[in-house]
C-alpha cells in the first residue's frame, strides 16, 4: 500500500501539510505498518528541483521523494490541483483521492481504513 502526494514548494497548502505527512509516516512506521509514502515534486512556475530538495532538507522530511520532471506521472494520475494525495491499496487500486491539504489524523485514519478493507 502507498500514499502518494503531488506537491511543489511554493504551494502554501503543500508546504503546510508536509509536517503532517512526516508525523503520520512516523506514527504508522512505529505501529509496524508497511505503508510507503512518496512525495512527488511537480515543477511549477519558478520552483526548481533544488528548491524542492532544499525544502525537504529544511523540514527534515525522511520519507521518499521523487521528481516528475516531464509531469508524466502527474498526467497519468490526472492531477489538476495541488496538493493532491492518492491512497493506493494492496491491489494497486486507488482507495481514495484527496485534493487539498491533509492533517496527520486524516492521513492515519485513511491508511488504517484502507488496511481494514
Amino acid at each position: 500500500t502507498a500514499v502518494i502526494n503531488f506537491w511543489y514548494p511554493s504551494c502554501p497548502p503543500c508546504r503546510a501539510e508536509m509536517p503532517a505527512f512526516q508525523s503520520a509516516w512516523r506514527e504508522l512506521q512505529s505501529d509496524g505498518t508497511n505503508e510507503r509514502f512518496l512525495g512527488i515534486f511537480v515543477p511549477q512556475g519558478f520552483d526548481s528541483e533544488q528548491d524542492a530538495r532544499d525544502f525537504v532538507d529544511i523540514l527534515g522530511l525522511t520519507y521518499a521523494f521523487a521528481t516528475d520532471l516531464d509531469a508524466q506521472v502527474t498526467r497519468a494520475f490526472e492531477v489538476m490541483a495541488f496538493p493532491t494525495t492518492f491512497f493506493i491499496d494492496g491491489e494497486g487500486e486507488i482507495f481514495r483521492r484527496h485534493i487539498s491539504a491533509l492533517d496527520e489524523g486524516e492521513i492515519v485514519r485513511v491508511v488504517r481504513e484502507m488496511a481494514q478493507s
